[in-house]
């Protein structure tokens, strides 16, 4: 799984780079790179600085994260589905479990943690502004195969 997100950002920067979108690509690149990476440990230490601010949304936003993750990394579905009617999981819905997760994920949780002071970027990709400081005691190569 992390090669595919690694190839899909390096098709991505190359889109970038063709439309001139240099900065962009950058962005891209990085995101590929550590997708995983940011995941695990952007996700303790920011839920760690929201549990601060709203520690409910925290415990929410992991409950959530925690669900989708169980459907990604067994071979069998962990999620849970509250409706008792369906007694068994279909591919079908294990997909619309996800998709609901995701979405409330997404378009609940996550919108309600960036109305919050100081998490406008909660769990965004890293900025190019910021990416760029990396250069501040020289230059910086970047290669992209794809």
């Amino acid at each position: 799984m992390q090669g595919d997100s690694e190839n899909l950002s390096r098709m991505s920067a190359t889109c970038a780079i063709q439309l001139g979108r240099f900065e962009e690509a950058v962005e891209l690149l990085d995101l590929g790179r550590s997708v995983f990476w940011q995941q695990a440990s952007s996700l303790r230490s920011d839920l760690e600085e929201l549990r601060e601010v709203d520690l409910e949304l925290a415990n929410q936003l992991e409950m959530i994260g925690a669900q989708v993750d169980a459907g990604n990394f067994s071979s069998q579905s962990l999620l849970y589905v509250e409706d008792p009617e369906i007694r068994s999981y279909g591919i079908e819905d294990v997909g619309r479990e996800r998709r609901r997760l995701v979405g409330e994920w997404e378009g609940l949780r996550l919108e309600r943690v960036r109305k919050l002071p100081r998490f406008e970027n909660f769990l965004k990709p890293v900025p190019f502004s910021q990416l760029r400081q990396a250069a501040a005691r020289g230059q910086v190569v970047v290669v992209n195969v794809s």
